[in-house]
């Protein structure tokens, strides 16, 4: 997997995701992942390698929207 550009966006009924076990290594773009999942209150992507990633633009974007 090279992109994960809107894996998640506008899952608008999702609480919490656990990506920490993703193979993410060869990812070169994160654009919007979880963009406007406005419920999403936790996600954990401490396992997640972003060595390649050429491209994260609005990857929060309306998410999350407590820590704003």
């Amino acid at each position: 997997v090279t992109t994960m550009k809107y894996m998640f966006q506008h899952y608008k009924k999702i609480k919490s995701i656990n990506a920490s076990n993703f193979k993410t290594s060869n990812v070169e773009n994160m654009e919007e992942l979880f963009s406007n999942c406005e419920n999403l209150i936790a996600i954990d992507v401490s396992g997640f390698d972003t060595s390649k990633v050429k491209s994260m633009g609005e990857c929060f974007i309306i998410a999350l929207p407590w820590i704003i």
